[in-house]
């Protein structure tokens, strides 16, 4: 575990007076961006977005940053009209420092998070981003971000259009196959059940955890294939000794369709960790 996981963002000063401030606009542009020109109707959702552009070899980090870092926050105004729903994580690069395995943006992402429409009219977002921007170094930054869209049908935004549409396919689903999970001495083993189509498809993939402790990012994940199954091996953390109950994360799949490469993410919610 790196030095920075024991810190809350809090913790790091983001006061507008240190060289975290100073840096923010040679380190990250970051705004917060809509799908849409105009705010829709009451009971539909508005896609709402924190889109960071990085100057080249530095990084921010995604919702669990690995070894060291720590996620970007937002913490947000009170707005009468919309209910503001959680981050929804694009699949992360994989960032290696030194001999540290960290999850997180090079380059550009688009953060994107549902806004709940509770009444018709304008909406007016105020929210304060906090982040933490890498290199050989950590920089903590933060910046206050605002919103304004006039009332309207909530008509798409031909400008954003396109990096929504890019960042949602990297916004991982919900994994649907059947599939277990299972503790066995220091190692955890991964069974997705699939049909013969899909298995011979699977060119590589990459379970990303979702919690600090529950496999040692460094260590080479396995995976092999039976009739049936992919079966992933990665090696535990120091939190199934501690007596972890359950596997969260990610996994990423390539698969080859059509003579090209398909990439796409899927979501693990708590499946219980089984003995053997």
């Amino acid at each position: 575990m790196g030095v920075l996981t024991f810190f809350t963002l809090a913790q790091l000063n983001f006061s507008s007076n240190t060289l975290a401030a100073n840096h923010e606009t040679e380190l990250v542009k970051v705004a917060l961006i809509s799908e849409a020109i105009s705010a829709p109707k009451k009971g539909t959702i508005l896609w709402v977005g924190l889109h960071q552009i990085l100057q080249p070899n530095w990084h921010t980090y995604w919702r669990y940053a690995g070894d060291s870092g720590l996620p970007t926050q937002l913490k947000w105004g009170k707005s009468k009209n919309v209910e503001v729903g959680t981050i929804h994580w694009p699949v992360p690069d994989i960032i290696k420092v030194g001999p540290l395995v960290n999850y997180g943006y090079e380059n550009e992402t688009l953060l994107l998070i549902p806004l709940t429409i509770k009444k018709n009219g304008p909406i007016n977002l105020k929210a304060v981003a906090e982040w933490l921007v890498c290199r050989e170094i950590c920089i903590p930054q933060r910046k206050v971000l605002s919103l304004n869209l006039p009332a309207g049908n909530g008509e798409i935004n031909p400008v954003n259009a396109s990096l929504f549409k890019k960042f949602r396919r990297l916004v991982p689903e919900d994994l649907h196959w059947p599939s277990k999970v299972f503790s066995i001495g220091n190692q955890i083993t991964l069974i997705i059940t699939m049909d013969t189509d899909e298995l011979k498809s699977i060119e590589a993939l990459r379970v990303f955890p979702g919690i600090d402790g529950l496999i040692e990012n460094g260590e080479i994940q396995k995976f092999s294939k039976n009739k049936k199954n992919i079966i992933i091996n990665m090696k535990a953390g120091y939190a199934i000794e501690e007596g972890l109950k359950f596997f969260e994360g990610m996994i990423n799949i390539k698969r080859s369709r059509n003579g090209s490469l398909d990439n796409r993410s899927y979501r693990i919610k708590k499946l219980p960790l089984l003995k053997r």
